[in-house]
């Protein structure tokens, strides 16, 4: 009888144990410091595309609904328009990673982006419906999500640089030097990422352009 009792406490124990080491095979360790700059980013981004939104039922323009409409273009002409509007925006990020004071104002960058979005979806949402929401989830959201991310990496080293000058200005530490190589060499990687994604967005806008109608 005891031999059994003490069995039946082995197998006990034996299911407790596998039961905590289940738990904490569950758990996981989420560290915010190391994803605050893409939470940032997205929050901000949120923010912008409720503006955006809101701007455009507001405004009852037809200059920006002639702006917004989705048009059919050449390659060349969409990757320009493309190129222009992403890359305006990743040098004004870089930018603000060489100001003293840039790391709290980099952030914005990702609201403008949601801003200009927010009107453009809002446009295909109310003009167009049902092909507006399929318009926007293959022409559309995939590229802005794609250059979302870049963005994001290039503010998480902008910040970064340029809390950095901020310390030694704040030090008055001139002895402590910055190496700024491996930062060029990841915002020229992000820059070419940009021309790539660019590039990929105008080929297929206008291959799909006229199967994707709205």
């Amino acid at each position: 009888m005891k031999n059994t009792l003490d069995k039946g406490t082995v197998k006990i124990e034996k299911i407790n144990i596998d039961a905590n080491q289940k738990k904490r095979s569950f758990h996981i360790d989420f560290d915010f410091n190391k994803w605050k700059v893409f939470i940032y980013s997205c929050v901000f981004y949120c923010c912008g595309l409720f503006l955006g939104s809101y701007l455009y039922k507001i405004s009852d323009s037809s200059t920006l609904d002639a702006m917004l409409s989705p048009r059919k273009q050449s390659i060349l002409n969409l990757f320009a328009t493309d190129l222009c509007s992403y890359f305006v925006l990743f040098l004004l990020v870089v930018f603000l990673g060489f100001c003293l004071i840039g790391f709290p104002l980099i952030n914005i960058i990702p609201t403008i982006i949601g801003i200009e979005y927010g009107m453009r979806l809002s446009y295909l949402f109310i003009n167009s419906n049902t092909k507006g929401i399929a318009y926007s989830i293959i022409m559309i959201i995939p590229f802005v999500s794609a250059f979302l991310t870049i963005i994001s990496y290039s503010i998480e080293y902008s910040s970064e640089m340029s809390l950095n000058i901020y310390e030694i200005a704040k030090n008055n530490d001139r002895s402590k030097k910055y190496d700024i190589k491996p930062y060029l060499n990841k915002i020229f990687i992000f820059g070419m990422l940009i021309i790539a994604v660019s590039f990929i967005s105008s080929v297929i806008k206008n291959l799909l352009f006229g199967i994707v109608t709205i």
